[in-house]
């Protein structure tokens, strides 16, 4: 059915105004109910003794508080606007703060790429690769025919783009394994 059709059906606009009505009593009646139980600040200390106490829960006891002269009313300053803790800011730091580890910092990631497993890095680039790639492209589904020019043209490394070439062209697979017999190399030393 098109559009036009399902909105000239009675049933259908029947059941629309329904939909809404069931709404506006929902919110109506979650309005009212938050209305019913007002807010009540203060101290903690005397919101406890109120509601905890006897007096409270009976309300046909009534008591006359009187102010000694020697006591002077506590005032405690309440916010209610900022219910949120303070939280304190700190000085951003960087990673090295010392000059040799700036300086060795090249060392560090020399070894981590050492010690890590040849599968992750290749996950670790493959993951990187696509991320970049669906950022920087976007393809018209008309155009799927050009997807191997516009990305050989998008790709930020060479290697990449000739593995891209290789779906698309099976005469670059001399290539492709001339460069992962190269990162082979390079990872072993």
């Amino acid at each position: 059915m098109a559009l036009k059709e399902k909105c000239s059906n009675p049933l259908m606009s029947l059941v629309i105004i329904l939909v809404l009505l069931v709404v506006a009593l929902i919110t109506a009646v979650i309005v009212l109910r938050l209305d019913k139980n007002p807010r009540i600040s203060g101290p903690p200390e005397e919101l406890r003794n109120a509601t905890n106490s006897p007096e409270s829960l009976n309300p046909q006891k009534n008591k006359i508080y009187t102010l000694k002269p020697s006591d002077p009313p506590k005032i405690q300053p309440t916010n209610p606007t900022n219910s949120r803790p303070n939280i304190p800011n700190f000085k951003p730091r960087n990673v090295c703060e010392s000059p040799e580890c700036i300086t060795l910092a090249h060392q560090l990631l020399e070894t981590l790429i050492q010690k890590t497993s040849k599968r992750v890095l290749a996950n670790f680039l493959i993951i990187n690769y696509i991320d970049l790639f669906t950022k920087s492209l976007l393809i018209d589904p008309d155009d799927v025919g050009k997807c191997d020019e516009m990305a050989t043209d998008n790709l930020p490394e060479a290697g990449f783009s000739v593995i891209v070439k290789n779906h698309f062209d099976r005469e670059n697979i001399q290539i492709v394994s001339d460069l992962v017999e190269e990162i082979k190399i390079v990872l072993k030393n």
